[in-house]
């Protein structure tokens, strides 16, 4: 009878898990994380509504903890006795298991320590532990479906001396003509003339190897700090205790620079002062980003809040002192434990093994996990119970969200490459005047390197984060859109269009046309000096 309920949960998971996205509808109220980053001046709130394989991410961790509850519930009876519990991953073992599948499980199995009923037998205390206690013990332990974590730590830094700011400080130095290390309109207008001598292979794209004298197969790192601890759920007493310089347990105009308008709202009292009540009234205004993460199946993508589904990978929003890019990052993939997959013969025959099944020495490491596996303790393994560790395995890599970020200081060469591909175009750097107006803070008409707004990167991800994902901040690939500088050709557009863009950029400047020039401003409908591929598009 035993054997029969399991087989009938194991295909309800598999039916689950293939109705995902009928279920999808239900459950968008509860996939909404508010997040809180503490900037230098301000604090952001960052509102993301995440789905994964389609599904709230709150109701896939708590397909999870179901489908923990159910392998340690051997007798199938709806609660974990004594016995049961003993099973029961460590947080410890836990978080391990979230990075290598089953392994996390098996390694529990080497340590002395098991969890006891006083551990979670709280609601009520009556020696019987219930779904519910198991999932709130997890989650107050750091297990919950939201793991905001700590930067890959690897960080890798360039071959050469020079830091970040030596990247800006070249530009500065070339396009500050008049040495007053400020620029004016009137510099950032000629910026496509002063960076024309960096151009080395004359292909109207200025890269940073080129900027640094570098080979063209140079690919460009820089050192990112792990900033995942200014990174915070929504917590008003958290933004309090940053931002509370005096330590009055209240922010002023000058401790929280909110929009007048803003501030005035939150002051009820009209003291012209916030408290921590005050603040909450913030958590509840319009989020500065709001976004939808979208993980897992059919691919990783994001798109603005309200907005039509895309493949972005990339969301971008711009603030007085902090440009933040929310991106999204492949998860580490799971291991399952092997040696399950190697049984004798007898298991495919009769369905199960028992201990007597397995004496060849091949079958030693089945013997160690044996009495684990097998949840029920009848002294068989069988297909069902091989299968429901798979299970396991995949409930809890599609469970939980990572979320963690990285900070880069001032760089004038991020403010300008607008679609982060590590190379100043022509459009771009036409567009330098109307992108430094929007960071002239003081409104001075001038740009100083302290008006250059830091960049964070939020990278969210199903499972634990790769290496890769967390270092998309701190790498700039000069080469990365055209490989040792060769360009790539257009892969849009009418087949002129393609012929003409030698440089890959996307655009036909004046130089590239080879046609007339009354044409070329025919179809320049803007009148920019550049054909974009929509108005090739449009001359059809």
């Amino acid at each position: 009878m035993a054997t029969s309920r399991l087989v009938t949960f194991v295909a309800a998971l598999v039916l689950l898990a293939c109705c995902s996205v009928a279920t999808a509808a239900d459950s968008k109220a509860n996939d909404i994380k508010d997040l809180i980053f503490l900037a230098d001046d301000r604090p952001v709130l960052v509102r993301l509504h995440i789905e994964i394989d389609g599904m709230s991410y709150t109701v896939r961790s708590k397909q999870f903890f179901e489908t923990l509850f159910r392998f340690l519930d051997g007798n199938d009876d709806g609660i974990l006795d004594a016995n049961e519990l003993a099973k029961a991953p460590t947080p410890q073992a836990l978080a391990y298991m979230r990075t290598y599948g089953a392994y996390g499980l098996f390694s529990m199995l080497r340590s002395a320590r098991r969890l006891s009923s006083n551990d979670l037998d709280l609601d009520p205390r009556d020696g019987k532990i219930s779904l519910a206690e198991l999932r709130s013990y997890y989650e107050r332990n750091g297990m919950g479906a939201i793991q905001i974590g700590s930067l890959y730590q690897q960080q890798y830094r360039r071959p050469t001396a020079s830091a970040e700011v030596g990247l800006t400080a070249t530009l500065f130095r070339h396009l500050d003509l008049n040495g007053d290390n400020k620029l004016s309109k009137a510099e950032i207008e000629k910026a496509e003339v002063s960076l024309r001598k960096f151009d080395a292979n004359d292909d109207e794209i200025v890269t940073i190897a080129e900027l640094l004298g570098q080979t063209q197969s140079f690919r460009y790192y820089t050192q990112v700090q792990n900033a995942s601890d200014r990174l915070i759920s929504a917590d008003s007493a958290k933004i309090l205790a940053h931002y509370d310089r005096d330590h009055n347990k209240k922010l002023d105009r000058q401790e929280a620079v909110f929009s007048n308008n803003v501030f005035v709202r939150l002051d009820k009292d009209r003291d012209s002062l916030l408290d921590e009540a005050e603040l909450r009234g913030w958590l509840q205004e319009k989020a500065d980003l709001e976004v939808v993460v979208r993980l897992g199946k059919p691919f990783n993508h994001l798109s603005a809040f309200g907005d039509s589904p895309t493949a972005s990978m990339t969301v971008k929003a711009q603030f007085a002192s902090t440009t933040i890019s929310l991106t999204t990052s492949q998860s580490t993939s799971t291991r399952r434990y092997d040696v399950l997959r190697v049984m004798p013969s007898v298991f495919d025959k009769q369905g199960f093994v028992e201990k007597k099944d397995l004496a060849d020495r091949r079958y030693r490491a089945i013997l160690y996990v044996f009495d684990f596996v097998d949840r029920n303790g009848d002294g068989k393994l069988t297909k069902e119970e091989r299968q429901l560790i798979y299970q396991l395995e995949d409930a809890v890599s599609n469970s939980f969200v990572s979320i963690a970020a990285s900070i880069q200081d001032q760089s004038l060469f991020s403010a300008l490459d607008s679609d982060d591909d590590g190379q100043l175009t022509i459009r771009e750097l036409r567009q330098a005047v109307k992108k430094m107006a929007e960071l002239d803070a003081n409104g001075d008409g001038l740009l100083a390197k302290t008006e250059i707004p830091i960049k964070v990167q939020i990278t969210v991800a199903k499972g634990q984060t790769g290496g890769q994902g967390m270092m998309v901040m701190g790498q700039f690939a000069g080469t990365r859109r055209r490989p040792n500088n060769l360009p790539q050709p257009a892969t849009r557009g009418p087949l002129w269009f393609r012929k003409m863009d030698q440089n890959g950029d996307g655009e036909i400047s004046q130089r590239e046309f080879l046609g007339a020039l009354d044409d070329f401003r025919r179809l320049d409908a803007d009148g920019d000096g550049l054909i974009s591929l929509e108005e090739a598009v449009k001359s059809r």
